[in-house]
C-alpha cells in the first residue's frame, strides 16, 4: 500500500451573506475533501492546527470522507478558530483571528507527497519529495523553503496577483518571465509554476515554455474556495497520478468549474476529474500575444453610501489585465445634466460590453442600458430583489441577468474574452 498523501492547511469557519453560506472548511479541509472524492484509492492525512470548539466536527467530517488527521496535529490554546466572513464571494473577507497567549510549537513532518497551503498560523516545516504549494497570500506570498521546508520537486500555484507581487511588477507577462528566470529550474526552488488567472484560465510555466489552459464557463459561479479546489485537483493529477503539468492543469480547471457551478464539493467533481464535463472552454490567453483590453461600461446609481460602495466593488471586480472599466462616477462624476450627458454617451459608445445594476431600477441606468441596446451591445445585469415582471424588456433583448454578484461579474468577464 502506498504511503499516505499529506495535506497541510487551515481549517476555518467560513460564512457568506449572498449567497448564504456557512460552514467549517478552510483550504486544508477543502483540499482533503476534494482528494478523497477524486482519488479515493489513496490515503489522505490532514495536518492542521486544532481548536477545541471545532475538533469534534472536524473529526466527524474526516471520518465520513475517509480522511484522517495526521498524528502530529497540534492543539491551539484558543477556543475559537480563525473565521472568514464574506459579503459576497468576490468581496474581500473580514477575518477574525484571536492571538493566543502561548503559541503552539511549529509542526515538523516528513512525507513523500504533500499538498501545502499557506495558513494564518505559522506554517509547518515539511520535508518532502514532491510538493504542490499554494501560498494563498496576495499581499505577501512566501516561498515554500522560507521556513526551512525542503523538497526535491515543487509546483508553485499562484494567482495572478501573487505572481505580480513576487515579481514586483504590474505586468503579468513580465512577472511570469521574471519568475521563470529567477526561481525555476535546477538548483532553484521550483520545478514549475502554475499562474491562475480567474476568468482567463491559467498558464503552466517551465524554464523555457508557457502553456495556456482555458477556463470553463459555467451556469453559476460560487468562487469561495475555488483556488483550494484547483490546487487539490492539480496535485491529484500531477503528484499522485504522475500526469504531465499541462494535462493536470486542464483537469484542475474543469474540476474547479464543476465546483463553482455547484457551489459545493459534489460527486460530480469526480466526473470532471475523469474528463466527463459539459462546460464550454473559453478562448485561450496566449502570453506572447499583445493584450487588447475590452472596455466595460459600468451603469449604476451612485447617490448613496451603499450605492457608492457597490460601484467601487463592481469596478474593482471587473478590472483585470484584459479589461478596463468606464465608470461614470469615476470618469465623469457629478454635474449639471448638460455637462454629464455627452461624456457618458461617449463612454457608452466606446465600450465593448455594458454591465448594469438593475437593483432599485434607477432611471439613469435604465436609459443607459436602453441606449446600449440600440447599439446592439452585449449587456449583463445584476438584479438583486427585482421583480421578474420588471425585467421583460431586458430579457426580450437578450441581456444576461443574474441575481448574484459573482455570476454576473464572471459572465461579463467571460464575454470580454470572446
Amino acid at each position: 500500500m502506498s504511503t499516505p498523501s499529506l495535506v497541510y492547511g487551515g481549517c476555518y469557519n467560513e460564512s457568506c451573506i449572498s449567497p448564504p453560506h456557512n460552514l467549517m472548511c478552510g483550504s486544508g479541509l477543502r483540499g482533503l475533501l476534494v482528494l478523497t472524492e477524486v482519488v479515493s484509492e489513496h490515503t489522505h492525512e490532514l495536518l492542521t492546527t486544532l481548536y477545541s470548539s471545532t475538533t469534534p466536527s472536524l473529526k466527524s467530517i474526516l471520518q465520513q470522507a475517509s480522511g484522517k488527521l495526521h498524528s502530529l496535529c497540534v492543539d491551539n490554546d484558543l477556543v475559537n478558530p480563525p473565521s472568514f466572513s464574506y459579503l459576497n464571494p468576490l468581496a474581500k473577507p473580514s477575518m477574525k483571528l484571536e492571538v493566543p497567549i502561548f503559541s503552539p510549537p511549529v509542526m515538523e513532518v516528513e512525507c513523500d507527497r504533500a499538498l501545502v497551503f499557506g495558513t494564518v498560523e505559522r506554517r509547518a516545516i515539511i520535508k518532502c519529495d514532491t510538493v504542490v504549494y499554494d501560498p494563498q497570500n496576495p499581499s505577501n506570498p512566501s516561498h515554500f523553503t522560507e521556513n526551512g521546508s525542503t523538497c526535491k520537486r515543487c509546483a508553485l500555484v499562484l494567482n495572478h496577483n501573487e505572481a505580480m507581487r513576487l515579481a514586483n511588477t504590474t505586468s503579468l507577462f513580465e512577472a511570469v518571465k521574471f519568475l521563470q528566470k529567477s526561481i525555476l529550474g535546477k538548483g532553484r526552488p521550483y520545478t514549475l509554476i502554475v499562474v491562475k488567472m480567474a476568468h482567463a484560465g491559467c498558464w503552466v510555466c517551465t524554464e523555457s515554455r508557457i502553456e495556456s489552459i482555458p477556463a470553463y464557463a459555467t451556469n453559476q459561479v460560487f468562487s469561495i474556495g475555488s483556488g483550494d479546489v484547483f490546487s487539490a485537483s492539480f496535485y491529484a493529477k500531477w503528484a499522485l497520478e504522475d500526469c504531465d503539468a499541462v494535462t493536470s492543469a486542464d483537469v484542475a480547471s474543469k474540476v474547479t468549474a464543476q465546483y463553482c457551478n455547484d457551489g459545493a464539493i459534489s460527486s460530480r467533481i469526480k466526473e470532471a476529474f475523469s474528463g466527463v464535463v459539459s462546460f464550454e472552454a473559453l478562448p485561450l490567453v496566449i502570453p506572447t500575444e499583445p493584450i487588447k483590453k475590452k472596455q466595460i461600461y459600468l451603469a449604476g446609481p451612485f447617490f448613496s453610501q451603499g450605492e457608492l460602495a457597490l460601484i467601487e466593488h463592481l469596478k474593482s471586480s471587473l478590472e483585470s489585465p484584459w479589461t478596463e472599466v468606464f465608470s461614470p462616477f469615476h470618469r465623469v462624476g457629478f454635474g449639471a445634466p448638460k455637462d454629464i450627458y455627452q461624456p457618458d454617451i461617449n463612454g457608452l459608445e466606446k465600450s465593448d460590453i455594458i454591465f448594469g445594476v438593475l437593483t432599485g431600477m434607477d432611471p439613469g441606468t435604465i436609459f443607459e442600458i436602453g441606449y446600449a441596446a440600440n447599439m446592439k451591445k452585449p449587456i449583463f445585469c445584476l438584479a438583486e430583489s427585482v421583480n421578474n415582471k420588471d425585467l421583460s424588456m431586458f430579457i426580450g433583448y437578450g441581456a444576461t441577468i443574474e441575481s448574484d454578484v459573482a455570476s454576473a461579474i464572471y459572465k461579463t468577464l467571460w464575454q470580454s474574452m470572446k
